[in-house]
């Protein structure tokens, strides 16, 4: 039953998957780790925000910034942010798919795993579908602060609230490089 069901998009699943280039993932997550701790506190994530925003517009996005400041950053006056790509679809483009990863680490840690693995991932399946058409829209989220407290994913979510969103599913990956 599954088989038949994929048939209609076998071809096209195919075509865009090999377009996928292992070293280029390999890339991204190079770069983001060399970041150091990507933690909302920390340079790294200020320097993974203006990265994540570059590539996504290297690969003819137009990403869109969701800032806010959480109690954290306040003394300080700073802000973080999350890096949202958006491939509009061409038949019902107010049906959203949210793919989704935080790109924040651990506050003495470079995140490796934990989550640079999926956001590389996630980078790379913007890329290779970018100049894919599909019926649906589908919008790529690079949430922060995750390990402050899920606070990225609570911003997306209020803006997707106040923009009156109609998501109609999710794929967040975390982790995806642990290999135990």
């Amino acid at each position: 039953r599954m088989t038949k069901a994929f048939q209609p998009v076998a071809d096209l699943t195919r075509q865009v998957l090999a377009k996928a280039a292992i070293n280029r993932v390999y890339d991204y997550e190079k770069t983001l780790y060399d970041f150091d701790s990507k933690y909302i506190t920390q340079p790294g994530n200020a320097k993974a925000i203006e990265y994540l925003e570059k590539t996504y517009r290297s690969f003819g996005y137009q990403p869109e910034m969701q800032w806010f400041t959480p109690a954290a950053l306040q003394p300080s006056g700073g802000r973080t942010g999350n890096v949202v790509a958006t491939l509009k679809g061409t038949e019902n483009p107010d049906l959203i798919y949210v793919v989704s990863s935080h790109f924040d680490s651990g506050a003495v840690t470079p995140g490796a795993d934990d989550d640079t693995s999926a956001t590389a991932a996630l980078l790379e399946a913007a890329r290779i579908l970018a100049a894919t058409p599909l019926p649906a829209t589908v919008v790529f989220a690079s949430f922060t602060g995750e390990e402050a407290g899920l606070l990225g994913s609570r911003e997306f979510v209020r803006v997707a609230a106040l923009n009156k969103w109609h998501i109609v599913g999710a794929l967040n990956n975390d982790m995806i490089g642990w290999a135990n």
